[in-house]
């Protein structure tokens, strides 16, 4: 989903219209998983995970539908494959809890880790974010 560079630098600071909502969306979430690898890296007296919930039956993945004729009718097969909301905590509260749940990784639902490839596993891209984001900190307060 992301792009195939994985972060659009150059975009991060406009409204995006040249990339899609699919690609924002993945690209987001790459973002949270090389944020949280990094921040494990340098904070090693917590732990630090991104956890997957998968697909929830909620409000939001309903609103999907109304995105476009593909997803509206595909959502009834989505919904069959989706997770109540109870369902769809599991992976936090497990997270949460776990003895063994290691720091700066993904895990899928539920507590199973997650294999980066590509740019998931890309270390120069999370400390070209982290530095990205530290400079566009800089002078707040």
């Amino acid at each position: 989903m992301a792009p195939t560079q994985g972060i659009v630098f150059d975009a991060l600071k406009t409204d995006f219209g040249e990339v899609g909502a699919w690609a924002r969306y993945g690209q987001s979430k790459l973002a949270v998983i090389l944020y949280a690898r990094e921040l494990a890296k340098r904070q090693t007296k917590i732990k630090v995970c991104v956890v997957d919930p998968g697909f929830v039956d909620t409000n939001w993945a309903q609103s999907w539908k109304s995105s476009s004729y593909i997803l509206e009718a595909l959502y009834p097969l989505m919904r069959m494959a989706s997770s109540s909301v109870e369902n769809g905590v599991q992976n936090q509260l497990w997270a949460s809890v776990h003895p063994d749940v290691k720091s700066g990784v993904y895990y899928l639902p539920v507590g199973k880790l997650a294999v980066g490839k590509g740019n998931l596993a890309n270390q120069k891209l999370a400390q070209r974010l982290w530095e990205w984001t530290e400079t566009e900190l800089e002078g707040m307060d």
